[in-house]
């Protein structure tokens, strides 16, 4: 992921950060480590480090701090999981989950938002599905509400 342009990045709605970047949002979970941005209202998304798992092992945690009740949803077990979540929709509009849940999983089961998504996203969300070896995921709902029960520290901040 290295190697993601900023160009492509800001079309997914996943704009890379420095290593090392801290979030300035209370919001966010104490142990996290913050990787990506949506550009949008400080949504980001961090790794929530363990240091008992593999760097490869760390769940993935979306912060949104315009959301007091809900702010940290974990979205992925791991990177791979993250990325085919957001495979077919970009990454930018996934923090609706936070504000609504069941609205925005039956979108993501549709499997698009925009019925003709701009080339760049296109190109982009495909090129990362190629370089991960990814496929979207089926069913949102049961996964997401599991993760948020099987990593509920990832949540508190």
């Amino acid at each position: 992921m290295q190697q993601l342009e900023p160009e492509a990045g800001e079309a997914v709605g996943l704009m890379l950060t420095p290593e090392g970047d801290v979030s300035p949002y209370d919001a966010t979970p104490a142990r996290a480590r913050v990787f990506a941005r949506t550009g949008g209202d400080g949504v980001h998304f961090s790794f929530l480090s363990d240091p008992d798992a593999e760097p490869s092992d760390w769940p993935v945690v979306m912060t949104v701090p315009m959301q007091f009740d809900r702010p940290n949803l974990v979205v992925g077990s791991n990177l791979a999981e993250f990325l085919a979540l957001g495979l077919n929709v970009g990454y930018f509009v996934l923090e609706q989950l936070a504000y609504d849940f069941g609205a925005m999983v039956n979108e993501l089961d549709r499997g698009h938002i925009d019925s003709d998504p701009p080339e760049l996203m296109q190109s982009t969300l495909v090129a990362i599905a190629r370089e991960f070896s990814i496929v979207p995921w089926d069913s949102h709902r049961l996964r997401l509400e599991w993760l948020q029960n099987h990593f509920p520290q990832a949540v508190e901040n």
